[in-house]
């Protein structure tokens, strides 16, 4: 089987997909019989960060910077020359979705779209009015003719159903990579002498010494993650 990859960006612009789309054509590529194409649109970062995606070799073609949408003509042509047998888009709202709905219109072959993130309420909320033009004019028809729908989780699928989508949605959450060596710990439950923990001196280990209670926040510093909000939560419970 031949699968096509359709992705905004290669390169670490993308964020997160940078590691979750790269990760997961890597390894769809592994499977015995299985061909993966990666076609994207070029972006200042997209060659320096084309070997990141050994060993596939990911196509970057030119677009014009018409806002977020990236019109990209050469990747249409493209994909119909390599005659996959289905398409994968990971996230919306751009060119590529035009691309993968007019690719199924000329083959009759399936596709599966990824929103990844893009139809929950915060993100369908920030530039509204783009986006319920973008949904009119490709985007809905896109997403309804999907023969899957890609879910990180199950708030993913609800927002889905949210949308008006009545596709079949499978709901796989990102997969890891685990490390190849494992942390030694003898069946006594004891660190060897050559294992020993450091000892950092850092504010987090300051706190850590002086019995404070410390609040974590991991992820990356956007809106969309609630970091004000939980600021604020935090706030009233310290006055309350």
């Amino acid at each position: 089987m031949r699968i096509a990859f359709l992705t905004a960006s290669i390169s670490r612009q993308a964020g997160g997909l940078f590691t979750s789309v790269r990760r997961l054509s890597q390894s769809m590529a592994g499977i015995p019989g299985t061909r993966v194409d990666v076609l994207s649109v070029q972006d200042s970062d997209c060659v320096c960060d084309a070997s990141q995606w050994l060993p596939l070799a990911p196509e970057c073609f030119p677009a014009w910077p018409m806002g977020g949408f990236r019109y990209a003509p050469l990747v249409s042509k493209r994909l119909m020359e390599l005659n996959v047998d289905a398409v994968r888009v990971d996230g919306i709202w751009s060119y590529l979705s035009v691309v993968c709905r007019r690719w199924h219109e000329t083959t009759q072959r399936p596709y599966l779209v990824a929103p990844r993130g893009m139809l929950d309420g915060w993100a369908l909320k920030n530039s509204a009015l783009k986006k319920r033009i973008a949904g009119w004019l490709f985007e809905k028809q896109h997403l309804r003719s999907a023969t899957c729908l890609h879910a990180l989780c199950q708030e993913e699928a609800q927002a889905f159903r949210a949308y008006g989508l009545k596709n079949p949605i499978c709901i796989i959450p990102n997969g890891i990579d685990l490390p190849e060596d494992k942390f030694p710990i003898a069946e006594t439950g004891h660190v060897p002498v050559d294992h020993e923990p450091l000892t950092i001196n850092s504010p987090l280990s300051s706190l850590e010494q002086s019995g404070r209670k410390i609040l974590l926040f991991l992820s990356r510093i956007h809106p969309k993650k609630g970091l004000v909000n939980l600021l604020r939560a935090w706030g009233h419970l310290q006055v309350s």
